[in-house]
């Protein structure tokens, strides 16, 4: 069904728009993506993306991560996908592009940049961020909510799609959700990508199989609060054993009155490493985004065998 899905994508999808692709370079932990103007990213997401190649901190060879990565809007009933919508850009360098774009009473702009995730001064993965600032234009107040979905395809430990995954709640109360290579605990290192919101107001979270997920979504039901697969040990993580074609969905609702603004932000970690020694910084504290990205507290446990390469910047650790 997944080969027909793409053969669709590739023959009867929505037009194609125009798209730009981010990278950081080449090499240990680096990325390179083309994200569609209004966000969309993936092999089979649309509008110009493609997939994001990593190449992960190790003798592993970059390979694919990500089938479909959008953004939905609903107004209380069904959402839209306005990741997917036509864009203008603005401006755009090697890591960054900013476009803009109007729907339903709002009118968006959307800044989506690559930086480098680095640890002890090495590389150790990269952070793709994408902020939707917006105002409400019309004359009444708008309540809504934003959904973020992704559906990662990790294959750089096996070669089918039996990935595991689960959510992590910080000491500071950020909520991440992980997609990892292999069924495993959140202490144990892997390849994985994983999700991060900021603004509003939490509406919950959701990890389930392809593509029940992404069609709950899209018909307006509520993010379950439920990681499928994880069994009675309640950990949040899906289960040694038990691991599927993993996709995850992450909520925030806002209130917005007429002629004010607000900003949504959603961020995709790219690493290697223990998903439990992963926090982000909140964007406000984020003055290089070139430079800045995430504390890793936990790479250096990978193992001896993986190439280090130097990077400049921030320390972390």
């Amino acid at each position: 069904m997944r080969g027909y899905a793409i053969l669709c994508a590739a023959l009867c999808a929505a037009p194609s728009f125009a798209a730009t692709t981010l990278t950081n370079g080449t090499g240990d932990g680096k990325l390179t993506v083309t994200v569609a103007n209004a966000g969309a990213y993936g092999s089979s997401a649309g509008a110009g993306s493609s997939d994001a190649i990593y190449d992960p901190v190790g003798a592993t060879a970059p390979g694919q991560t990500t089938y479909e990565s959008y953004v939905y809007l609903g107004f209380g009933g069904s959402r839209t996908n306005i990741s997917l919508l036509n864009a203008t850009v603005t401006a755009s360098s090697a890591t960054s592009v900013s476009s803009a774009f109007d729907y339903s009473g709002l009118s968006f702009t959307l800044v989506q940049s690559l930086s480098d995730l680095v640890n002890g001064g090495m590389q150790a993965g990269s952070l793709l961020t994408q902020t939707y600032s917006f105002t409400n234009t019309s004359a009444n107040a708008l309540t809504f909510d934003l959904v973020r979905y992704l559906d990662g395809d990790l294959y750089f430990n096996n070669t089918d799609l039996n990935d595991g995954g689960g959510r992590l709640v910080t000491s500071s109360g950020q909520e991440i959700l992980f997609e990892t290579d292999t069924a495993i605990g959140s202490a144990d290192a892997d390849t994985f990508i994983g999700i991060a919101n900021e603004g509003g107001t939490s509406t919950g979270y959701e990890i389930a199989s392809y593509s029940g997920l992404r069609s709950r979504i899209a018909g307006g039901s509520a993010l379950a609060n439920f990681v499928e697969g994880d069994g009675v040990d309640a950990d949040q993580f899906v289960d040694s054993g038990n691991g599927y074609d993993v996709t995850l969905g992450l909520g925030r609702s806002f209130t917005i009155a007429a002629g004010a603004s607000g900003t949504f932000t959603t961020q995709t970690i790219f690493g290697t490493g223990q998903p439990d020694q992963v926090v982000i910084p909140p964007t406000s504290d984020v003055p290089e985004p070139a430079t800045w990205a995430m504390f890793i507290g936990g790479f250096g446990l990978v193992g001896s065998a993986m190439r280090r390469r130097r990077v400049s910047g921030v320390i972390f650790g």
